[in-house]
């Protein structure tokens, strides 16, 4: 009972993401850009 509490706890506490911004400098940061706005659709690239 208490790990779920502490998942929810620490959820409400993260910061959840507004928008993503890739500058450049290679591809691995242009896919990870990718990958980030697969996992929240709603965010401004």
């Amino acid at each position: 009972m208490l790990i779920p509490v502490r998942l929810a706890i620490a959820y409400n506490q993260t910061p959840q993401p507004q928008a993503i911004l890739s500058i450049g400098s290679g591809m691995e940061r242009e896919q990870a850009a990718a990958e980030i706005a697969r996992w929240y659709p709603a965010l401004k690239v």
